[in-house]
């Protein structure tokens, strides 16, 4: 690793607010910016290394006061932006490096699922991320080579925006933070954009190796992929509703009571909570609600789903919709289904087909899996043998096999007919002809001699640990990075405004192991009519004495 960010998003208060590295291991430094409430841990470690590190974060107030906080914790080097929830990484480079070169870098690097481009600047929030970490001249995303005085931003969404037109004095219809007099189209030309390290202004510069490096902006969709939201209660909390015993006390409701709090708006989340999220108390609509799936950050919490992502359990269902349907937001095989053909309402309204209609689940490449349970299967859905073992994806489910492991084809009779293509023909998977030359497919066009059975394979996902944010002179549980749909939760206890325990910070992975939900077959499957507890019972369509094999192995009819 080579680091981690750690950002107060939610009731900062930067005359109070601290955070700090109070020890050090393996040559790991932190560096907080009262300004933003960003805490940067620094240094090429192992995780255990930053494990220890995060140990030591502390959370203090020069002025002990109640209150809530909210944190982004980002395991990478990466910082992340609350207004356009992006993420913006610096690169140095060895040597210099062109805007050309850089460019092309910056589009082909990744964030986990997520696509970079040289970062794009619309707003002084964006420009003051820009500018913390670079060390020298930086590369950004903004060029006039198309037009000349017409200066464009070259990638991203806002690729081919004008933001300036002319040169020094000329006229901006965009953000802008050019040095003065700039650009100038000094020389033999300067028709690409960097950053000074010192002041974050831009000049224009020809496309030479005189640039130190470049800035990245990934277009995270799901920034609950790659982050953890942890949210923070300073002072008593008995009930743990995010309200301290105090204001309780002065709101007379009961402090014993999670659910008995001043709700002015009912919206579900507590006055003291909303005052604290700088959102109106009075007002039903304002709340924070990071993700923007319709569910508050608050309510969040208490239904265990992810804060920061509008998906906690990948069923591309928003966790709002899901709550509103009666469906269950963290977990995948709970949507609301009306017609039961395996794709939620949600899903079928949302790609034009019809949630009262059975018959019209999209099914592109006929293996007998919709499409939507291939996005959730992890196969291809324009491809019916996605590992090409010669087995049908909808096959290998229904055989209890794995579609995506081409080893994973059970003989368990070793017959040569592999057990998915035996369920299909309704022939014994586990009862073989004994003269029978076995011959298994590999492929429609190649062919092997059959071993012993290959038993199905079970992925197993080694989760490492990282570590755990901890307040002053209190210890902290660690942080585990998990799996992308993994409830995410936050307690924070607090018996004195700056002496609290904060429970684990779950930190999500840049890329999560692909998830195996329950899936419903969308093609019906006709059986041959053999009797599956008669030894020298296989498929044999033309009567010949040899076993039929499927049409995913050898096409329509074959032997």
């Amino acid at each position: 690793m080579d680091g981690i960010t750690l950002l107060i998003t939610g009731g900062f208060n930067s005359s109070i607010d601290r955070l700090s590295l109070t020890s050090s291991a393996g040559g790991i430094t932190g560096t907080y910016n009262a300004a933003t409430g960003l805490l940067r841990l620094r240094g090429a470690a192992t995780a255990s290394d930053y494990q220890a590190a995060l140990r030591s974060v502390s959370y203090t107030q020069t002025t002990p006061t109640e209150g809530a906080r909210t944190f982004v914790v980002v395991a990478s080097k990466a910082i992340y932006l609350p207004s356009t929830g992006n993420l913006y990484e610096y690169i140095t480079t060895p040597s210099s490096i062109t805007w050309t070169d850089a460019r092309a870098a910056a589009n082909a690097a990744t964030f986990g699922s997520s696509p970079g481009h040289l970062v794009t600047i619309t707003s002084q929030a964006e420009n003051d991320v820009a500018v913390i970490e670079i060390q020298g001249n930086t590369w950004i995303g903004a060029s006039d080579a198309g037009v000349e005085n017409t200066w464009v931003w070259t990638d991203g969404p806002e690729t081919g925006q004008t933001f300036w037109t002319g040169r020094g004095t000329g006229t901006a219809s965009g953000y802008q933070n050019w040095s003065a007099g700039e650009p100038n189209d000094y020389g033999t030309g300067e028709d690409y954009a960097h950053m000074f390290a010192s002041s974050g202004l831009w000049n224009d510069y020809p496309d030479s190796l005189n640039v130190q490096g470049y800035l990245v902006e990934y277009e995270v969709d799901d920034i609950g992929s790659v982050a953890s939201l942890v949210r923070l209660t300073i002072g008593i909390d008995t009930d743990g509703d995010g309200v301290t015993d105090g204001t309780e006390a002065a709101e007379s409701t009961d402090e014993n009571d999670p659910t008995s709090f001043k709700d002015t708006d009912g919206d579900g989340v507590p006055d003291a909570v909303e005052i604290a999220d700088g959102t109106n108390p009075a007002d039903g609509t304002s709340f924070l609600d990071t993700d923007h799936d319709g569910l508050s950050d608050y309510t969040e919490g208490t239904l265990g789903t992810n804060a920061l992502s509008g998906d906690s359990d990948g069923d591309e269902v928003p966790d709002g919709t899901e709550v509103a349907e009666g469906s269950n937001p963290a977990d995948p095989t709970s949507t609301l289904d009306s017609d039961g053909d395996g794709v939620p309402d949600y899903v079928e309204t949302r790609d034009g087909g019809d949630p009262s209609d059975p018959t019209d689940a999209v099914d592109t490449d006929g293996d007998g899996l919709s499409d939507y349970a291939e996005g959730q299967l992890g196969t291809d859905p324009n491809d019916g043998d996605s590992d090409n073992d010669g087995a049908l994806d909808g096959d290998e489910v229904d055989a209890g096999s794995d579609p995506l492991d081409s080893s994973s084809m059970p003989d368990t009779d070793g017959d040569g007919v592999p057990d998915p293509i035996e369920v299909v023909q309704g022939t014994d998977p586990s009862d073989a002809r004994a003269t029978s030359t076995p011959t298994v497919m590999a492929s429609p066009t190649t062919s092997r001699r059959a071993t012993a059975p290959v038993p199905t394979t079970t992925q197993v996902s080694v989760i490492p640990m990282v570590t755990a944010l901890t307040t002053s002179r209190s210890s902290m549980a660690p942080i585990r990075v998990m799996p992308r749909a993994s409830p995410i939760r936050m307690v924070m206890v607090c018996r004195m405004p700056s002496r609290c325990v904060m429970a684990p910070i779950r930190v999500m992975p840049r890329a999560s192991p692909i998830r195996m939900a329950t899936v419903r077959r969308m093609r019906s499957k006709v059986a041959m009519a053999p009797t599956p507890a008669d030894p020298a019972s296989f498929a044999d369509a033309d009567g010949d004495g040899c076993r039929t094999m499927s049409r995913s192995l050898m096409g329509a009819r074959s032997e």
